[in-house]
């Protein structure tokens, strides 16, 4: 769980190094010694309850300040000092209770925390025990308070050493201790355990027996034996676990802290990307827009056609003009009409579409296309500037942790691809030339066979009449009256003529649809091609942002997965101090 803590905080941006460092400390101090710190101001007798521990006078005392330094002390077979970095000095010593904890020795409180706060803390942290360390004449003062205040926010174990009880009588020291319990549970709110000694009694002692009255006046045997307690094996050991649990805690709580506040920072930038997302969807659908203008734009041109058309072939077969499509009929019948059309006479439906202007409204076909791909690459130059420029502001807005991890350039592209509507392009003009030479062709041998079919058919009944007449004369035709009989001829020559306006609307409505399904062909290709270069400009303009956009979703996940590990971590620990917390068995 430590190692895994120790990995997940060292891939949190921001996080103080110091952080940092507990964590490593948390997952090393797990497996090294016990330590003891002990605290207290200048004066206060630390150096020289040290030495009543160790059984000698190793360290320097006196009424001035003798430690502007850290000292260690380890276990060794020898006394040797080993400087460290910085201010802090190792000491090695064969007492044996420096087997089961290492002792440290800090400097006076006044400058723990203000010169050496810093170094101090690391070793705070690290504690499995402090022992805050006064002066019996001068025990709990407001700087006491204080101070004591401040160490227990570090979460440890604390033991108040009430030391130089030499200097008052036993009912004071019995007034003393009672009066540092009372202070403590009335303004911090906790009752420390409070220990009276005194090191120079222990010092001065001839041996650790309490039948030598130094000794036993020193309170250094009952001190011992509550040590001997503390670090029992396995006491110590849970206690060490607990020491690295706590540091462990402490970091997580502190990591989930800066990990919030960097999501909340994040999240500005999250609305930012979101922002931009918008923009996109809104300049595509903008870009969507133009294609449906130029698709309504184009389909009503090619209705219009088809209506002109249409109306040129029905005035082409319009009854009031009878006797007209009757004599066109007869031109193509003798050749007449042929021999007019090789010297530049006009058919009858090129006639009519031309006085329609039928194709004109094609003509608006390529100027509408030309017109899309202009405004749809002017938007993609519009729409890509400026959201370089928006981007651009909001990278510069970054901390700069986050803009050195910022991979490629918020910049346009190079050029537009602009072949995505070639085949539109190709398309179009296919089917225009289809609409005015092919379908038109088509048409125009539509309404000259319809004429020729006309007129073959009145020719037909004028001979079938005449024929009657120079065969049958003058006879009644049976039981027919030549009334009748002329009637009937009559009828067949107007049936003629009311035939062929009919023939006219159904050629104009076939070609209504033929021109239809030309637009349709022309609409399918432009509604693919628009889709590909919708598709393209969007993707221009993904490509533009994505490496902030990138960047902050990925740091969006990063902080995500960070704080899901850490809480789980923080879980885990829950359960682990409820473990350690657990009662041994007997």
């Amino acid at each position: 769980m430590l190692s895994r803590l120790v990995s997940t905080i060292g891939a949190v941006d921001g996080l103080p190094e110091e952080l940092c460092e507990q964590a490593q400390d948390a997952f090393f101090h797990a497996d090294h010694p016990f330590l003891t710190v002990l605290v207290g101001t200048f004066g206060s007798g630390k150096s020289s309850i040290i030495n009543a521990l160790l059984g000698e006078p190793l360290l320097p005392v006196g009424p001035t300040p003798t430690t502007d330094r850290i000292v260690i002390l380890r276990y060794g077979e020898s006394v040797k000092e080993i400087p460290s970095e910085g201010k802090v000095t190792t000491l090695f010593h064969p007492a044996p209770i420096l087997e089961r904890t290492s002792l440290v020795d800090t400097p006076g409180l006044e400058s723990v925390f203000r010169q050496h706060e810093a170094l101090t803390r690391r070793f705070l942290h690290r504690s499995d025990l402090v022992f805050m360390v006064m002066l019996a004449t001068h025990a709990m003062t407001a700087g006491s308070m204080e101070y004591l205040r401040r160490l227990r926010e570090y979460g440890k174990r604390i033991v108040v050493l009430i030391n130089q009880i030499d200097l008052l009588e036993p009912a004071q020291v019995t007034e003393v201790r009672d009066f540092v319990i009372d202070q403590s549970k009335a303004y911090l709110g906790f009752v420390p355990e409070v220990w009276p000694v005194s090191a120079k009694m222990a010092l001065d002692a001839g041996s650790r027996s309490e039948e030598d009255p130094n000794w036993a006046g020193s309170g250094f045997g009952a001190l011992l034996e509550f040590m001997d307690g503390v670090l029992e094996d396995r006491k110590r050991h849970r206690q060490k676990l607990a020491t690295s649990l706590q540091i462990a805690e402490h970091v997580a709580e502190q990591a989930l802290e800066i990990l919030a506040d960097s999501r909340e920072r994040l999240s500005d930038q999250q609305g930012i990307v979101a922002s931009i997302r918008a923009q996109i969807d809104e300049q595509v659908r903008q870009q969507s827009g133009l294609v449906a203008e130029t698709r309504e734009r184009i389909s009503e041109a090619f209705e219009r056609a088809g209506r002109r058309g249409a109306e040129a072939i029905r005035h082409t077969f319009r009854l009031t003009a009878a006797l007209g499509m009757l004599g066109r009929g007869l031109a193509e019948v003798f050749g007449l009409a042929r021999a007019a059309r090789r010297l530049g006479a006009r058919s009858p439906a090129r006639k009519a579409f031309d006085e329609a202007r039928a194709f004109e409204p094609l003509d608006d076909v390529p100027d509408a296309l030309s017109r899309l791909e202009a405004r749809l690459e002017a938007r993609d130059m519009q729409d890509v500037d400026g959201l370089v420029g928006y981007t651009r502001e909001r990278v510069a807005q970054l901390p700069d942790v986050l803009k050195s991890r910022l991979i490629g350039k918020i910049e346009p592209p190079g050029s537009y691809n602009r072949e995505l509507f070639k085949e539109t392009r190709s398309k179009m003009n296919d089917v225009l030339r289809r609409a005015k030479t092919a379908e038109f062709d088509k048409i125009d041998r539509e309404v000259r066979g319809a004429l020729l079919g006309l007129a073959l058919w009145e020719l037909l009944v004028v001979a079938v009449a005449v024929l009657s007449r120079i065969v049958i004369g003058d006879s009644d035709l049976g039981s027919l009256s030549p009334t009748v009989v002329a009637g009937l001829f009559l009828a067949l020559v107007l049936a003629g003529f009311a035939i062929t306006p009919i023939r006219g609307l159904i050629m104009a409505h076939d070609y209504t649809k033929r021109l239809q399904a030309l637009q349709n062909e022309l609409l399918a290709v432009l509604d693919r091609n628009a889709k590909s270069y919708i598709e393209y400009a969007r993707s221009v303009r993904d490509d533009t942002v994505r490496p902030f956009v990138t960047l902050v979703s990925s740091q969006a996940g990063k902080l995500a997965t960070s704080q899901d590990e850490l809480e789980a971590i923080r879980a885990e620990i829950c359960e682990l101090k409820a473990e350690l917390d657990k009662p041994e068995a007997a």
